[in-house]
């Protein structure tokens, strides 16, 4: 049997390689759109999508890392009832919430003062279709395939947009709407694939039915992970928001063109996540700190020194990167460069919220959460009315700052073991 370590490196090996392609094609999506819709209609076209995405978190309830925590302890214990009874309550639930979620948001776009109501109705057909993605990738993480977990959503989606977008361009008949039926079209399909790679794994247990036997105990369970997941979220799509309602449209694009780039400093960081969350919780369980310290100091070491090289090479080719999106996209270098110094202390501190998650203390991470959202929203609404992209970045990094040095405490404190860089 492999070494946890082993398992780590070879997961994440899986995770770079799938997620890396994804972000390449992710990226060349964006800057297709940024060329054809230009600043201001990709702003547009940002905006609403950032709601999507943030309405999708309270859609899921938080299901996604429920399942995949309770998943790898019910495997653990070869407790196939519980995994069934845990898999139809959740997808049943989470389908209910998606549903009503889209439904009241379609009818505040419908009724909104907006005079173009449509990409916002749009945006809201999109709502279940990503929460479903969510708990596809929570339920393949919790049955120990982290690579597969990351397909239909980082790589199945983008992929499947960037070719029905290239084909509208082609034919000469893209506009935000179309960009946006294109996401909702390829979203449908790496919906369906997710489900199909979730039955491939469902149908192998032995045994009947099964039931959820603890539905009341997940929910209570459930209710501080999506909470985390909002605030997770909105820290995500903050600075798009705001500028898209303090600021211009063209501010909103270019800053989430910006924020797209400086992803890719914790990619490393990121990479390691799917692999190490379902052993975090087994070994937690067990109360081998030991082994997870390890762990946690070789994923930090390699995470840190990625987003080293990553940064290098984001703050030198950044001009060339921004230009080639098309004009107005230059005046985001200064954002870019601030946002990669915070993504650089991101990486440092290690995969706080994760540990915290699996070892059953999300309570900490919401407080964390919640004080550095809060951070993150005051210090938006004084900065951007001033200077909108630096101002944007500013509230972003001073976020994760206070973010990392929360939860860096709390692992410290209820776990025993460091998060952070050590090279001891």
């Amino acid at each position: 049997m492999d070494s946890p370590v082993r398992q780590l490196i070879r997961g994440t090996s899986g995770n770079i390689l799938v997620k890396g392609t994804g972000l390449g094609v992710t990226f060349a999506l964006s800057v297709l759109l940024a060329r054809i819709l230009g600043a201001e209609g990709y702003g547009r076209f940002a905006y609403v999508l950032s709601w999507a995405h943030l309405l999708s978190v309270p859609a899921v309830l938080g299901l996604d890392v429920l399942l995949t925590r309770e998943l790898a302890r019910a495997l653990q214990s070869e407790d196939c009832a519980r995994v069934r009874g845990l898999h139809r309550w959740a997808y049943t639930t989470v389908a209910a919430t998606a549903t009503v979620t889209a439904l009241a948001y379609a009818a505040w776009a419908a009724y909104s003062t907006s005079t173009h109501p449509g990409p916002l109705i749009w945006a809201a057909a999109l709502i279940p279709l990503l929460a479903l993605l969510k708990l596809h990738q929570g339920a393949l993480q919790g049955w120990g395939r982290p690579v597969l977990a990351q397909i239909p959503l980082l790589l199945l989606w983008p992929a499947g947009t960037l070719a029905l977008v290239l084909l509208g361009w082609l034919v000469g008949r893209l506009n935000v709407v179309a960009a946006l039926a294109d996401l909702l079209g390829s979203a449908c399909l790496a919906t369906l694939a997710g489900a199909w790679l979730v039955w491939r794994s469902y149908r192998m247990l032995p045994g009947g039915r099964g039931h959820a036997t603890r539905p009341r105990h997940w929910l209570v369970s459930a209710l501080p992970l999506v909470s985390i997941a909002v605030f997770g979220m909105f820290n995500e799509q903050a600075g798009v928001l705001m500028l898209g309602l303090l600021s211009t449209p063209d501010h909103a694009g270019v800053f989430d063109m910006v924020r797209k780039l400086a992803s890719l400093v914790p990619f490393v960081l990121l990479t390691t996540t799917a692999p190490l969350a379902p052993q975090i919780a087994r070994m937690h369980a067990a109360g081998d700190h030991a082994t997870l310290q390890r762990l946690l100091t070789r994923g930090t070491q390699l995470a840190f020194a990625g987003s080293l090289l990553v940064t290098a090479l984001l703050l030198t080719l950044g001009p060339w990167l921004l230009r080639l999106l098309g004009p107005g996209f230059q005046q985001g270098y200064t954002a870019l460069a601030l946002i990669c110094a915070a993504q650089i202390f991101n990486a440092a501190m290690g995969p706080v919220a994760v540990i915290l998650n699996m070892a059953g203390y999300e309570r900490d991470v919401l407080v964390a959460l919640l004080l550095a959202a809060a951070t993150h929203l005051i210090t938006g609404v004084l900065l951007i009315p001033h200077i909108p992209l630096e101002g944007a970045a500013l509230a972003l990094g001073l976020n994760l700052l206070v973010w990392n040095a929360l939860l860096g405490w709390r692992v410290r404190r209820r776990l025993g073991v460091t998060s952070w860089l050590r090279w001891g």
